[in-house]
């Protein structure tokens, strides 16, 4: 893909893969040899066009960018399976659909849980592996959400700018004001712009999210098989998959460090897009 495409112009692309999902998917950024390609996968009820313009396209810079709608998310076929565990093998479908032998792998919240797996299952195929505002399988306070954070994340129409700004950042001004920042640049996309994601979605996913969290310490023992050089990070107060689960992690991780980003929640990678973004290419090197 050239160099010069970026989240906000390159198009939708479309691959069969073997489990018969047409998989959507939008890849670009700079192709170098012997640098591999990033893929990514979203949050909750998100699809290609929630990644952050400003994240990606600064990632891009210096490697390839493979953004994904997982089966039955958004523009892809299928059906959104209700296990995290499917979904990793989903993703593991895509991946080899698109001939890669190694990569390296970033997951956002409910994306940073399936890219937890798809390690577990397939470790050979990722060399580095970043996991961001996510939490372990039976980590701590989120098997089930509560009042406001609640009721944003299920309202049944996705995305609302409200909802976004409740679940994503911090209460304070400066992080309310990086996320009207944030939504614009989200939309600023105006051609092909992905299929939103649909209540289907929205359950199955959470059934997926709501077994993965259930509270059992015993699940953290499944981290020592995930030996790949890994970036933790999140925001100090994480209303959704909350802050102390990445403490868990990077406690648990053979091989990880941990960076926590001030005055931000689940969405600081949004609020940070540019200093993440950075952080994620010194970290990934060459």
């Amino acid at each position: 893909m050239s160099e010069s495409m970026s989240q906000l112009t390159a198009p939708n692309l479309r691959i069969e893969a073997a489990n018969g999902v047409t998989y959507a998917y939008r890849r670009f950024g700079k192709s170098s040899p012997g640098v591999l390609p990033l893929v990514c996968f979203i949050h909750f009820r998100g699809n290609l066009d929630n990644w952050d313009p400003n994240l990606v396209d600064t990632i891009a810079k210096q490697r390839e960018v493979i953004l994904v709608d997982n089966a039955g998310v958004g523009g892809s076929t299928g059906t959104v399976p209700s296990s995290v565990s499917q979904m990793a093998r989903d993703a593991i479908a895509f991946v080899d659909a698109l001939g890669l032998r190694e990569i390296d792998l970033l997951g956002f919240s409910l994306g940073g849980c399936v890219a937890q797996e798809f390690v577990l299952i397939r470790p050979y195929l990722v060399r580095r592996l970043i996991l961001a505002g996510t939490a372990p399988r039976g980590g701590v306070d989120f098997h089930a959400w509560v009042g406001q954070v609640r009721q944003a994340a299920l309202n049944e129409a996705p995305g609302r700018p409200e909802d976004l700004l409740i679940l994503f950042f911090e209460r304070t001004a400066s992080s309310q004001a990086k996320g009207k920042e944030f939504l614009r640049r989200i939309h600023s996309r105006e051609k092909d712009r992905d299929k939103p994601t649909d209540l289907a979605t929205m359950r199955a996913q959470l059934s997926a999210l709501s077994e993965f969290g259930i509270p059992d310490p015993t699940g953290l023992n499944r981290l020592a098989g995930i030996t790949q050089p890994t970036l933790v990070a999140n925001g100090d107060n994480d209303a959704m998959l909350p802050t102390p689960n990445s403490y868990l992690l990077a406690k648990h991780l053979p091989n990880a460090r941990l960076t926590i980003y001030p005055d931000a929640g689940h969405g600081f990678l949004f609020q940070y897009a540019a200093e993440f973004g950075a952080e994620v290419n010194a970290f990934l090197g060459t």
